[in-house]
């Protein structure tokens, strides 16, 4: 039995490995749904540009406020900190009535749903536990309500609606998963701790909380600290190359579960290539497909073709995204480029302008492809010029 496994690790022989397990339980944020932003609360920001929000003046700082407002009410007077997504509209809005509170619930739920997307080896994961005759069910602790959270894992994933036996959430108990929200659950399914195997990345909430009910918990780990250490200081980075970032749009983060399914590897140059320049290579050489696709259907016959050196990496990038080689990968010498550049005299006194030198002169006079006669006299007059006038020509500038 594993108490900590990660993503990648996460095979058909897990399951297998607890014995007497009756139910697959699953942590639902960041397990089995995961999202396309780099934090949960960069939804709020994408929330924020919608005219709903622009019009009542809500802004993504408010939201969370709000959450952390809603919480502290609810310690006050109840001794729990688990709250609703209308209660947290309520502490936001506090003059709003329910049926406007509820409008804003079902806008921040659509945008859970357009941000979601759910984990491949989870829902492989779950898959397995059904094939095998195992309940599977849905432990979370979030303000959405048992019939939101169903709405937005059905809605991301249609075929987990037939998988999924049960959901609980901690809104609706009043309790979360490390305060004891397992004695519901236990209550309900009617099986005995030992029988459940659950999965969460919460080391808290999923492994120790569950563990102290007696059930066979595992801490579910996404990343490899190398890994986890680039994708830290990507918001960082994203704000000063675009600062609208966490204004106007969410920050965000398209790779992060491929990059949690990496197979661990000691090539140094492979994971930062992989992590770092993987998803830039994979945008620009999308980009290069589309535009191939889009003049092919406009009726024009394209050739595709990469310039060494600068293009190989984008000609692999477009090969293994396509599946096979795209167009052709050439090579031209600067001799020949700069060669192709003199078509008239403009050009040719801009090279001597940014070149022209005693060190650069042999070099220069085979580029300008001289006559060989030709090439020596000059050579002979450069090497007498000093001597005779006592002047050289003009170095190219430090």
């Amino acid at each position: 039995m594993q108490h900590i496994l990660r993503a990648a690790d996460l095979s058909e022989d897990w399951l297998p490995s607890f014995e007497k397990v009756k139910v697959l339980s699953l942590d639902c944020f960041d397990t089995v749904l995961w999202r396309k932003v780099i934090e949960p609360t960069d939804v709020f920001y994408a929330l924020a540009n919608t005219n709903e929000f622009k019009e009542i003046g809500l802004t993504a700082t408010l939201r969370m406020k709000a959450e952390s407002a809603a919480r502290r009410k609810k310690w006050i007077r109840d001794k729990s900190t688990e709250v609703t997504l209308e209660e947290i509209y309520t502490a936001a809005l506090p003059g709003f009535d329910a049926s406007q509170i509820a409008a804003l619930a079902a806008l921040e739920l659509a945008s859970e749903i357009q941000h979601g997307f759910i984990f491949k080896p989870v829902a492989d994961l779950i898959r397995q536990a059904k094939a095998r005759g195992l309940q599977v069910v849905i432990v979370s602790d979030t303000y959405l309500s048992e019939a939101q959270l169903r709405k937005l894992l059905f809605s991301v994933m249609p075929e987990l609606e037939g998988l999924i036996d049960a959901v609980f959430c901690s809104s609706d108990y009043g309790v979360s998963k490390s305060g004891g929200i397992w004695k519901h659950v236990l209550s309900s399914i009617k099986v005995q701790p030992a029988e459940i195997c659950h999965l969460g990345d919460n080391i808290e909430a999923d492994l120790h909380g569950a563990q102290r009910f007696g059930i066979q918990a595992t801490h579910l780990l996404h990343q490899r600290p190398d890994v986890r250490d680039i994708l830290e200081q990507r918001p960082q980075v994203a704000v000063q190359l675009l600062p609208n970032l966490r204004h106007g749009a969410p920050a965000p983060s398209y790779f992060h579960a491929q990059f949690a399914s990496l197979k661990e590897t000691s090539e140094t140059a492979f994971n930062i290539g992989y992590v770092s320049l993987g998803p830039i290579l994979y945008a620009f050489a999308d980009f290069v497909l589309d535009e191939i696709h889009q003049l092919s259907m406009s009726g024009k016959r394209v050739k595709a073709a990469f310039l060494m050196r600068d293009g190989f990496l984008p000609s692999q990038a477009c090969a293994a995204l396509q599946g096979a080689p795209v167009g052709s990968d050439i090579n031209i010498s600067r001799f020949t480029s700069i060669a192709a550049s003199l078509y008239d005299k403009e050009q040719v006194l801009k090279v001597l302008e940014n070149s022209l030198g005693p060190d650069s002169m042999p070099a220069l006079l085979n580029q300008f492809l001289l006559p060989e006669e030709l090439t020596r006299k000059i050579t002979r007059l450069v090497q007498l010029l000093p001597a005779r006038t006592g002047i050289c020509p003009p170095y190219p500038p430090e």
